[in-house]
């Protein structure tokens, strides 16, 4: 479960392109057990509980990732 959601924050960060369709396929169907298709874990504001998980992302953490996928590149 932990690899899944992982792999879930890999896709949205743009870390791994398309993945592996099996992982993938996992991970929809993880995400529809929980009740969150369509969703990434990233997009969830106040993460994901209910009585058997508690599923957040650090919003510093979050800030970090996406201020380096939309900062430039060297510059020349």
């Amino acid at each position: 479960m932990v690899g899944a959601i992982n792999y879930d924050l890999k896709l949205a960060t743009k870390v791994i392109l398309s993945g592996d369709k099996y992982k993938r396929r996992f991970l929809e169907h993880f995400k529809e057990n929980l009740g969150i298709a369509g969703k990434s874990f990233l997009e969830l504001d106040d993460g994901f509980k209910n009585y058997m998980f508690n599923i957040f992302i650090d919003k510093d953490a979050k800030r970090r990732l996406f201020l380096e996928a939309n900062e430039k590149g060297p510059s020349s």
